[in-house]
């Protein structure tokens, strides 16, 4: 089961939920992208991220932690519902 809600940007709806982060991911460490420090959130096994939309075909979201938007990888994540965040 799914638990999200939407919001809507530039005209289109989009889903927002909050998933968990089950590791750590330091971008600059683990990433294999160059720009990763620029496009990617670093994040805490633990940390609650805000992800809009659906995953990419790259298998990264789009996420947001502590104010601060970029790409979490899809594989770091995981979904809880609603009642225990």
């Amino acid at each position: 089961m799914r638990y999200f809600r939407y919001v809507r940007t530039n005209g289109e709806s989009l889903p927002v939920r909050k998933m968990i982060a089950k590791f750590d991911y330091d971008s600059r460490q683990l990433s294999p992208n160059v720009d990763a420090e620029q496009v990617e959130l670093s994040f805490h096994a633990g940390d609650v991220i805000t992800v809009f939309g659906e995953m990419d075909e790259d298998g990264f979201y789009m996420g947001e932690l502590n104010g601060v938007r970029g790409l979490v990888p899809s594989n770091f994540l995981q979904t809880s519902p609603p009642s225990s965040l």
